[in-house]
């Protein structure tokens, strides 16, 4: 399965370097390596240290277009370093957005996280959403009592 070259040129992969206080993420594509992919196992990966010390960890994933028969249901996930501002209109902020290149005609989600090793999750969670949403829940577990 091939994933759309022009985009995995601006999700760059970085070389391994050293820098002081760059961000060590996971980078793996799933057209070379099957466990890359959403059921990510992260223990076949090592993590590299980011080039530039503004990056993100990232997540790209690629769902099937509509309609197309000839990826069989094939995801396409890329584990990497994000250089801020390589994807002109998304927002990288932290979490998961969508993007589409309307010039080849691609959407993706994006999922963006600034801590070491961050990009192994299946789907990024903001603690502080998970927290409120536990506490919603358990008030309303509490009034239907």
């Amino acid at each position: 399965m091939a994933v759309n070259a022009q985009l995995v040129k601006k999700f760059r992969i970085q070389p391994i370097t050293c820098p002081v206080d760059s961000i060590r993420c996971y980078i793996c594509s799933n057209t070379n390596n099957l466990a890359c992919g959403l059921d990510f196992k992260t223990y076949q990966f090592k993590t590299e240290d980011c080039i530039d010390p503004n990056a993100k960890c990232g997540k790209q994933t690629q769902m099937p277009l509509e309609g197309d028969v000839s990826t069989h249901g094939w995801v396409g996930v890329l584990r990497s370093c994000y250089l801020p501002g390589s994807l002109p209109g998304i927002n990288e902020t932290n979490g998961c957005h969508m993007w589409t290149n309307y010039d080849q005609n691609f959407t993706a989600s994006y999922c963006f996280c600034d801590t070491d090793k961050c990009n192994s999750a299946y789907t990024f969670h903001s603690a502080p959403h998970f927290i409120t949403f536990a506490s919603v829940l358990s008030a309303l577990i509490l009034c239907m009592q």
